[in-house]
């Protein structure tokens, strides 16, 4: 099994959560089902809260502090790139934290999730191939 095996399958989970989720990021698609559209969308900024913790404690902490330079290259640049995640992120989940907080401005949530979910996407497509890489292959 590669080290990187649980996060690529966190990975794998939360790109398949967006992919079911998007398609739902139209008004009139959203507004069919307010409560439920907005309950998958909350539980998945629970799953990448978790996610991100994690990996912040393990993946990033280790690679970081590795040996092999290259390794230790691909971790800062990743985390620099992260942090500006974190910030939208943070921000992202902070404005939308309810149904309520949804339900005030539907437009600029659907905007703002669009934006979210091609951001993290390709965040995440970087930490397989350029980080996840190298770590599987020492």
């Amino acid at each position: 099994m590669r080290r990187t095996e649980i996060f690529r399958k966190q990975h794998s989970d939360i790109l398949s959560h967006m992919t079911k989720i998007k398609p739902l990021l139209r008004e009139e698609e959203f507004n069919k089902d307010i409560f439920i559209n907005s309950n998958a969308v909350l539980v998945l900024i629970g799953r990448i809260t978790a996610h991100i913790i994690i990996e912040d404690k393990t993946i990033y902490s280790d690679a970081l502090g590795h040996e092999n330079v290259d390794v230790q290259s691909a971790a800062k640049k990743l985390n620099n790139e992260m942090e500006n995640m974190r910030e939208m992120f943070n921000n992202y989940r902070n404005r939308w934290k309810n149904l309520d907080a949804i339900k005030k401005d539907i437009s600029s949530f659907l905007k703002e999730s669009k934006i979210f979910f091609k951001c993290l996407s390709g965040l995440i497509e970087k930490e397989e191939y350029e980080l996840f890489t190298l770590i599987d292959n020492i």
